[in-house]
């Protein structure tokens, strides 16, 4: 599925449709294995950089930075959050010891303009930069100093979404841009 097909609700694929390499029904969505179609009683890998996301239980999963993230808001401007490994060193450790790296995990947010797919850090200054397009909206918010702006900067992305509502088909595919 691309941004596209997902905004036409005109899914490429089917999560129904996946199998894994050995021909079962894909059960998660651990990008770690492959992703496969039958065809003919063939399996086909798919690409994993080729699929744009996936919906599962009525939740959207959307590939962002080798995983598939939930999309958390919904909107012209969607929010998602990622996991990711760090890994930190520890040098306070002494005696001569060199220092010891620690992995840990960390959720960074994103925001995904729906119209052109660009994905950035979700922060108050790249939020005012989607919200140009709202005069209104964006004078408010840029009017808010910079503090004011990080508090308020979740309920100003739901106030842009629904003063710019995204429509989607709901019956799919129809008046979707050729492929």
């Amino acid at each position: 599925m691309q941004a596209s097909d997902f905004k036409y609700n005109c899914p490429s694929y089917v999560k129904a449709d996946l199998y894994t390499e050995k021909g079962d029904k894909r059960r998660d969505l651990d990008p770690k294995s492959a992703f496969c179609l039958m065809k003919e009683d063939s399996l086909i890998n798919l690409d994993f950089d080729s699929i744009w996301g996936l919906c599962e239980n009525g939740q959207v999963y959307i590939q962002h930075n080798t995983a598939f993230d939930r999309l958390i808001v919904v909107g012209k401007l969607c929010h998602i959050i990622h996991r990711e490994e760090v890994v930190d060193y520890n040098s306070n450790i002494g005696m001569g010891v060199a220092s010891i790296p620690v992995r840990r995990e960390i959720q960074v947010e994103y925001i995904i303009d729906l119209d052109t797919g660009e994905s950035v850090p979700f922060n108050e200054g790249n939020l005012l930069h989607f919200m140009q397009d709202d005069h209104i909206l964006y004078m408010q918010y840029s009017a808010l100093s910079r503090k004011e702006r990080r508090k308020a900067q979740y309920v100003y992305l739901h106030r842009y979404n629904n003063e710019n509502p995204v429509y989607f088909l709901i019956t799919g595919c129809h008046g979707a841009p050729e492929k």
